[in-house]
């Protein structure tokens, strides 16, 4: 792909900040220990991991999409 890396749309995703950055960094670090553990990992399965981690860091207003 080729972009032009002064557009508007790719310095609105460089500049991006995550409303819930703990619980991404929690779910990078547990996909990378089932990946690691060389496990399958299903959309379900994520969105369920990301519940769980959501309830643990007390977000309250946390919705997992597809």
């Amino acid at each position: 792909i080729n972009l032009d890396s002064n557009s508007h749309e790719v310095q609105s995703q460089r500049n991006r900040v995550s409303k819930f950055s703990k619980l991404e960094k929690a779910l990078s670090l547990w996909v990378d220990c089932a990946l690691d553990a060389k496990l399958t990992i299903s959309g379900y399965t994520l969105s369920l991991q990301a519940q769980k981690f959501a309830n643990l860091l007390g977000i309250l207003d946390f919705k997992a999409s597809d």
